[in-house]
């Protein structure tokens, strides 16, 4: 999956994530942009006809064309929002952005309250989609995971900003790395095969690594670590 930083006119995304606070009138200036492509009809939506309140984890999708989608997102009062809370938000509103027909690029606004700042939204924006957009499908043949690019759409783009989005990008391939090792069979994942993972990772990173085998554990006295693979017809291994 690519992740990409840009600003609101050259967004790529169809389907972009906008943000309502409770008791905020002031709209994010991306709100602005895309209540102006839709001619004024994401506002009234939303003001007028009151589809939606700003609680927390309330959502309503719109389309402004076929090939543009905006999903908005109640967070509730800013000063409450948490990173845990926001984290929860992004996975969950990842997860419908998914559902949409065509999505192949999500677009998420930034924004800053007293618990973080634009450079950490940007980090929990992109590790919190990739946990909602996760699937284990290696083994699938139609695969569903249509979603290529994640967004970070921001007109006044900073180098922390930049900086965060980067260190975004790599934790979520390693979390992703790492629920792919969990979500393989037993019969996959072996003592040897997680091994071998371990001395790729190793190697690529410049790491020292040593894989202790199954006589090298019982002369440590790990009995307990051994007592534990002692059914298995896999000999155990000590990375």
């Amino acid at each position: 999956m690519k992740i990409t930083t840009t600003n609101l006119k050259k967004s790529k995304s169809n389907a972009v994530v906008l943000y309502l606070f409770e008791g905020e009138n002031e709209l994010s200036p991306a709100f602005e942009y895309y209540n102006n492509l839709s001619n004024g009809l994401l506002k009234q939506q939303i003001f007028d006809f009151k589809v939606i309140d700003a609680n927390f984890n309330s959502t309503f999708k719109f389309s402004i064309n076929p090939d543009l989608k905006v999903v908005v997102v109640g967070l509730g009062k800013k000063d409450k929002l948490t990173r845990k809370m926001f984290s929860h938000a992004v996975a969950n509103v990842s997860r419908i952005a998914k559902s949409l027909n065509d999505v192949k690029t999500i677009g998420f606004e930034l924004f800053e309250v007293k618990d973080f700042t634009k450079s950490d939204c940007a980090f929990i924006t992109i590790t919190a989609s990739r946990i909602g957009l996760y699937e284990f499908n290696k083994y699938v043949k139609n695969k569903s995971d249509k979603i290529k690019t994640i967004e970070i759409i921001e007109d006044n783009m900073t180098s922390e900003i930049e900086n965060s989005s980067k260190i975004g990008a790599f934790s979520s391939y390693a979390m992703k790395f790492t629920k792919d090792l969990v979500n393989e069979p037993a019969g996959v994942a072996t003592p040897d095969y997680m091994a071998n993972v371990a001395k790729e990772v190793a190697n690529e990173s410049n790491l020292e690594i040593e894989v202790f085998n199954k006589a090298e554990i019982k002369k440590m006295g790990m009995n307990a670590f051994l007592a534990v693979g002692q059914g298995s017809a896999n000999e155990p291994k000590l990375i």
